[in-house]
């Protein structure tokens, strides 16, 4: 029979396995609570049809500065390519035709999005895997492979359940998040991007326009100078400025104009991480 000292120790031992059980539990919770909260704008957003964001062609910026992404003599080919917040754009299905892309990886936590891509990409006949490795993600995948939806909230993607990418494209994705979420967003990125990969970075800058037009979003104002202090914070990128292209709020992007902003411009980046 346990003596009193081994029955003290073997209860303090239940207790302190309980009170962890309940911080994990908490701590999942907590987890799935915020997941809910960040993904809840945007499924308000597509069930309401606002698809301002969504182009119906292919980013010219991405046409334009694919190759930065291809060019890379410090990564073998074919490349794995993340496309973070994806929607239902048609610039994922544009870089999997790449020769050089072995697959392209969409994260997105809109459902709406995911069927409405599925039902206008017949040719891809996207469907749903049992691959249980990408949870809590679900994911599905067009018939060759080479294109792949991960859906769930982007925040909890990992090398575990995402695997490592060559490259990342982003263009409707920081402008999207909300500034407290920057870093964390620039620490995933680190963590599933491999040594020398690289990213191609589009976002707009409310460069001038009354304080409410500037601050609002989403679209939230990237400019330069946030881009750097995110990317270049402990050496671990190299960030390189493209392109800075004034829009013309007369013929494009005219919500912007009547929301007060005067000026807005459209930046492009090139940037690699460290080795």
């Amino acid at each position: 029979p346990f003596g009193p000292l081994e029955v003290m120790l073997q209860s303090v031992l239940l207790f302190s396995l309980g009170f962890v059980r309940s911080l994990r539990t908490a701590g999942v919770c907590k987890m799935a609570e915020e997941s809910g909260e960040r993904v809840t704008y945007w499924k308000d957003s597509w069930a309401a049809g606002r698809k301002g964001f969504h182009l119906s062609d292919v980013n010219p910026m991405l046409v334009n500065y694919l190759e930065t992404l291809q060019a890379n003599d410090d990564l073998p080919t074919p490349r794995r390519v993340l496309v973070p917040l994806c929607g239902k754009t048609i610039d994922l299905p544009f870089i999997a035709s790449q020769e050089w892309v072995e697959t392209a990886v969409g994260t997105e936590g809109v459902d709406q999005a995911v069927e409405e891509f599925a039902e206008e990409q017949p040719d891809l006949q996207l469907s749903w895997s049992d691959d249980s490795d990408t949870a809590p993600f679900r994911k599905m995948s067009s018939a060759d492979g080479r294109l792949q939806l991960l859906v769930g909230d982007h925040f909890m993607l990992n090398k575990d359940n995402g695997g490592e990418f060559d490259a990342v494209y982003d263009r409707a994705s920081l402008v999207a998040i909300t500034p407290e979420l920057r870093e964390q967003y620039v620490d995933i990125m680190y963590d599933v991007l491999k040594p020398k990969g690289q990213i191609l970075l589009v976002t707009l800058e409310r460069r001038k326009g009354s304080p409410e037009a500037v601050a609002a979003g989403p679209p939230f104002s990237v400019t330069e100078e946030i881009v750097r202090s995110l990317y270049e914070k402990d050496n671990r990128f190299e960030v390189n400025l493209l392109e800075d292209r004034d829009i013309n709020l007369d013929s494009e992007m005219t919500k912007f104009k009547d929301g007060g902003v005067d000026e807005l411009h459209e930046l492009a980046f090139h940037i690699k991480k460290a080795a």
